[in-house]
């Protein structure tokens, strides 16, 4: 079986870019289909990238000894677990397809609402320590329904291309640990002589 690379291409609020390689082992029909609705991922690739933005906010007014700076890791390290959480339980209703309803399942329901409610708090507590205006990540709070969503479109393909998209959702919306977390390096500007 080959191996075929789907490049992703993630901008965040702070005019940084990053790629993404994802190796997957799959059929050239699987990979097209990945590459072409990973699209569906757009608002929670956003909202993980104004996270990111939050904690390095954190991290720029604060040192690790400041009790707003361990708080806020805290609350981060609550809010990647939760949403890990989530992450998970609609990765394998994708990959089971039609035998797990995510619609009617108590467990999904509550996994969205904890993770949504983690982030969320994560967010407020970001925006008060570094003084900045509140905004909404919609994602927090409609995160059940877009797990839905992202799950109708797949639930019915074939067991293969579940599991190839559901493998290269799952990496693309990981959100990095706190320690990981550091600000883009800045290529230096080229000047003309």
């Amino acid at each position: 079986m080959k191996s075929y690379c789907v490049v992703l291409l993630s901008i965040g609020l702070l005019n940084s870019a990053s790629l993404r390689l994802i190796s997957i082992p799959t059929t050239p029909r699987v990979a097209e289909s990945v590459q072409k609705n990973l699209p569906e991922a757009g608002e929670i690739i956003t909202a993980k990238e104004q996270l990111r933005g939050y904690v390095l906010d954190v991290k720029e007014k604060f040192k690790p000894s400041d009790k707003e700076y361990k708080e806020a890791r805290k609350l981060f390290r609550d809010a990647t677990s939760e949403y890990m959480g989530w992450i998970g339980e609609l990765k394998l209703a994708i990959i089971s397809g039609t035998s797990k309803d995510l619609r009617k399942d108590e467990l999904y329901q509550l996994k969205s609402q904890r993770a949504g409610k983690a982030g969320k708090a994560f967010v407020d507590y970001a925006q008060d320590v570094t003084a900045q205006s509140k905004s909404i990540i919609p994602f927090l709070s409609a995160m059940a329904d877009m797990g839905i969503r992202i799950w109708n479109a797949k639930k019915d393909r074939e067991s293969k291309e579940r599991k190839a998209y559901a493998e290269a959702f799952a990496e693309t919306v990981k959100w990095e640990r706190w320690e990981e977390i550091a600000p883009t390096p800045q290529k230096p500007e080229k000047t003309n002589r």
